[in-house]
């Protein structure tokens, strides 16, 4: 803190906690000097190299994947069919994408869907929507600052691994940040990034959906709420559900073979769960 005589690596004790307001927090504390000060602080991020996120104009867009369609004022649909993707699917701020049922979109290698809006997939149990790769991975799934809550009914989302040259510094293969997302009868599969599914500073309801074979973890939920429903994990290399900072309901779940720990709950989380089967994993 310049100008108040502390040095690098000081530690200074906080007597109260500080309030948090979507990871912008205040701190008051007391020096040595006796005086009082007020430190308003943020989240840090490294520095940027390159952008992590340029969204292409309307119709530069529509021009690069002829896939889609603009409907409405702020909608871009996929049409039916099964359409392989060469480029990043970078949809323009502010407008939401809807995948419709019994389509799906075959992902070239490192190639990701990003949304700074909802999305929706909208499959049904006889036509479920797939994200699957092409070859035998691709780069995943981002939802950022959506306004409007994202809703993924009866998908398949599988083989996510992130780029080796990657500069998002994400850890989730699906990822919704400060993005609010329903998630019924889907299946999240074969995964190989930190974690399967990430919601940070959001709201999840996960209800009738799995996750399976995930390198590490598979639902990670930071500084979040919602609730787990009727759901099956299952083989994974480290937790099936780890929280942080969140307050979380769940219910009805089987959790079997997570090699570090069926459900970690942590950093002030709060958690009430009821019917948890767990197999061959610890709590």
């Amino acid at each position: 803190i310049q100008g108040l005589g502390i040095e690098k690596r000081s530690r200074i004790s906080v007597p109260h906690k500080p309030s948090v307001d979507r990871g912008q927090f205040v701190l008051q504390i007391r020096l040595n000097d006796n005086n009082a000060y007020t430190i308003n602080s943020h989240r840090y991020f490294p520095p940027v190299h390159e952008p992590r996120y340029i969204g292409d104009s309307i119709g530069s867009f529509l021009q690069k994947h002829p896939y889609i369609y603009k409907k409405g004022q702020h909608q871009f649909y996929v049409k039916d069919g099964l359409w392989d993707i060469e480029e990043d699917i970078l949809v323009p701020d502010g407008f939401s994408l809807t995948i419709p049922n019994g389509t799906t979109l075959k992902f070239a290698m490192d190639r990701r869907l990003v949304v700074r809006g909802a999305l929706a997939i909208s499959g049904t149990k006889e036509r479920p929507t797939l994200l699957i790769p092409r070859d035998e991975t691709w780069g995943g799934v981002v939802v950022l600052n959506a306004e409007q809550q994202s809703i993924i009914d009866n998908g398949r989302i599988e083989g996510i691994r992130h780029p080796d040259n990657d500069h998002w510094g994400l850890t989730g293969a699906i990822t919704f940040f400060q993005s609010d997302v329903e998630i019924h009868n889907s299946k999240i599969s074969n995964i190989k990034t930190e974690d399967a599914l990430n919601v940070i500073d959001g709201e999840l309801l996960f209800v009738d959906s799995g996750v399976r074979d995930a390198m590490s973890d598979g639902i990670d939920i930071d500084f979040g709420r919602g609730s787990l429903e009727n759901s099956q994990f299952s083989q994974f290399g480290g937790d099936a559900i780890d929280i942080s900072g969140s307050r979380i309901n769940a219910s009805d779940l089987v959790i079997s073979g997570a090699r570090d720990k069926g459900i970690s709950v942590g950093e002030r989380s709060v958690f009430e769960g009821s019917r948890l089967e767990l197999e061959r994993t610890r709590i």
